[in-house]
């Protein structure tokens, strides 16, 4: 990829410095909505913003987006949780 873009770049005159492709990894960030939809059925570690029920962190299997409300299944029970109280959203890598 990277030397395709190099030959690219040169024969359309682009100045560049540095070229880097990288990847989201393994643990991927869920930022919009569309990422809880795209990934429903993996496993997911959400923080927070503030406690709700006496903790910040939660962590299970993705449902999806119901009612414009991000579900997990957590330990057995469903949670349903705001987008805005979601500080963090990763994927649980799958090794």
């Amino acid at each position: 990829m990277s030397n395709h873009l190099t030959r690219a770049f040169a024969v359309e005159g682009i100045d560049y410095e540095r070229l880097e492709v990288s990847s989201p990894g393994l643990d991927r960030p869920l930022k919009t909505l569309g990422d809880f939809e795209r990934f429903a059925g993996r496993d997911v570690t959400l923080k927070l913003k503030l406690p709700r029920d006496g903790r910040r962190r939660f962590e299970g299997k993705l449902v999806g987006v119901e009612g414009g409300r991000i579900a997990v299944d957590v330990e057995g029970q469903r949670q349903h949780l705001e987008f805005a109280e979601i500080d963090r959203a990763r994927l649980v890598p799958d090794v």
